[in-house]
């Protein structure tokens, strides 16, 4: 495990290291709040009704900025780092050391993202919408401390999404586009673009049957108080169950893509 955990070391440097870069993205996740809260100023406007989608206006933009948020905090980019060091025969050096490779990217990525200011900040958007707003949330140390929970396991298993996804680079010599579009599709079936709210019951009951959710939509309304603290509960122990399936599924994966690994270049 000592090994594992200068793996996560090692990742808290890196991110350290480009904190700048760190800057740049975070600042960018500006602009897409900026565009969905006039987009949501103008529907709410033309629509003339107070709730829409079950949300309040002041609801919808806090929801967005939170999502935006934790959105941007999710972010992996471990299919394309996976991806490379097959394409290029670099996952050679990683196979032959004593370490599980995949453990070594998750214990990396969480170190990445361990040194982070995107909660703290979102928190910080939180008081300024709320108090700008006068929105009423059912905030708690409980709800808190689930929130916390939820989003440790939101982003490990945003990781086994994108992991898993990447095991298509021993099949498939550029996977790029695949991983471009898969990740659109997967933050909108998350929540990170809209709340799932606005596709109906229909659509809301297949988007249950996946893990999605429960990296952005369900990690919000946590936070927010529209789901209740045994509902949270029960989330976070279907995250958990997803997390286990994604991580097997992704070991499997791996075992059969090993078998298909020619190290040209590395």
């Amino acid at each position: 495990m000592k090994k594992y955990f200068c793996c996560f070391r090692m990742g808290m440097k890196s991110a350290y290291e480009y904190r700048l870069n760190f800057i740049f993205v975070l600042f960018s996740a500006f602009f897409p709040m900026i565009i969905q809260t006039f987009l949501w100023i103008a529907i709410f406007d033309n629509s003339q009704k107070q709730i829409v989608y079950g949300y309040t206006l002041s609801q919808m933009i806090l929801y967005t900025i939170l999502s935006q948020m934790i959105a941007k905090f999710l972010k992996t980019g471990v299919e394309n780092e996976i991806s490379a060091d097959v394409k290029t025969g670099g996952l050679s050096k990683y196979i032959i050391k004593p370490f599980n490779y995949l453990l070594y990217k998750l214990f990396s990525f969480i170190g990445q993202k361990a040194i982070h200011m995107e909660l703290i900040l979102a928190f910080i958007f939180i008081v300024l919408v709320v108090f700008s707003w006068k929105i009423h949330i059912a905030m708690s140390i409980e709800r808190i401390v689930l929130f916390l929970v939820a989003i440790l396991l939101a982003l490990i298993l945003s990781f086994y999404v994108f992991c898993c996804l990447s095991m298509l680079s021993f099949w498939i010599t550029d996977a790029w586009g695949i991983f471009f579009g898969a990740r659109f599709l997967i933050d909108m079936m998350s929540g990170a673009i809209f709340p799932i709210d606005i596709f109906g019951e229909t659509i809301i009951q297949v988007f249950q049957l996946l893990p999605f959710q429960y990296m952005v939509y369900f990690t919000v309304n946590i936070i927010t108080g529209k789901i209740g603290l045994m509902a949270a509960l029960k989330g976070i122990g279907i995250q958990i169950i997803w997390i286990f399936v994604l991580g097997v599924l992704t070991r499997s994966l791996w075992k059969r893509g090993l078998l298909q690994y020619v190290a040209v270049g590395g």
